[in-house]
């Protein structure tokens, strides 16, 4: 995204609103908004439709150029909102702007992160025998900051999701995007995981099998994994929501 684009709307507006309109309109505040409204009507909407109209994007490119779209119009509102006085309604010109984007956005956020997360596993993931092409999830290099990626990519989810959906459709919104980690990360990895190892638990009817100390490991890791998916529900999800219901 070209930050100049925005940058030249507004000095190209601000040279408009500060040395010709004042001296050349009997009711120059009308003619501020106006100006205004018509640069974020055309020249904005024009800009944003053109960046995010190809079909074949990377759902997690298009998230990110939406997300920073959103934050530069906004600035630009801001900017010549108190250009003109406080006469503007920002919020409502940026809602205008991103209607059509915010309408299924939580479906491409659930999309791009459902794409990284198996992504991500699959990398993660070993033979379940020597020569097989069959994978399973490889738990045990989770250790450590492995999971990070994980989280991460779910707390930028949360970000935007916080930015772009309406307040009527936030709590379910967050709620999906926690759905999205449990079920990729947790269900279809880590579960996988742990159920692979009670599979190779040695039998007590066999002697010289190898130790239950990869069954061990796993819980461990898992034990982990869920106490960090419970902390991120409550300090990501939870009072996010709470917050920002509250603010209204």
């Amino acid at each position: 995204m070209s930050s100049q684009f925005f940058a030249e709307l507004q000095r190209a507006c601000r040279d408009e609103i500060e040395t010709v309109i004042p001296y050349v309109f009997p009711q120059p505040d009308i003619v501020m908004h106006r100006l205004v409204m018509r640069v974020f009507e055309q020249k904005v909407q024009i800009y944003i439709d053109g960046m995010l109209s190809e079909p074949n994007m990377d759902p997690h490119l298009r998230l990110l150029l939406l997300t920073e779209s959103s934050k530069r119009s906004t600035q630009l509102g801001e900017a010549l909102n108190k250009t003109i006085g406080h006469r503007l309604d920002v919020d409502y010109v940026t809602d205008s702007l991103f209607a059509n984007y915010r309408a299924d956005y939580i479906v491409r956020e659930m999309q791009a992160m459902t794409n990284q997360f198996r992504d991500w596993t699959t990398n993660q993931s070993k033979p379940v025998s020597p020569g097989s092409r069959t994978l399973e999830p490889d738990i045990s290099i989770l250790s450590g900051d492995a999971t990070l990626p994980f989280f991460e990519r779910s707390d930028e989810a949360v970000e935007r999701c916080l930015m772009l959906s309406p307040l009527d459709a936030l709590p379910v919104n967050m709620f999906k995007i926690y759905q999205t980690l449990v079920n990729e990360f947790a269900v279809k990895f880590i579960f996988q995981a742990l159920d692979g190892s009670i599979r190779r638990l040695p039998s007590t009817e066999v002697k010289n099998v190898p130790s239950s100390d990869e069954f061990f490991s796993c819980v461990r890791i898992v034990n982990t994994v869920i106490v960090q998916m419970h902390k991120f529900f409550y300090d990501k999800i939870v009072r996010n929501v709470c917050d920002r219901l509250l603010m209204h």
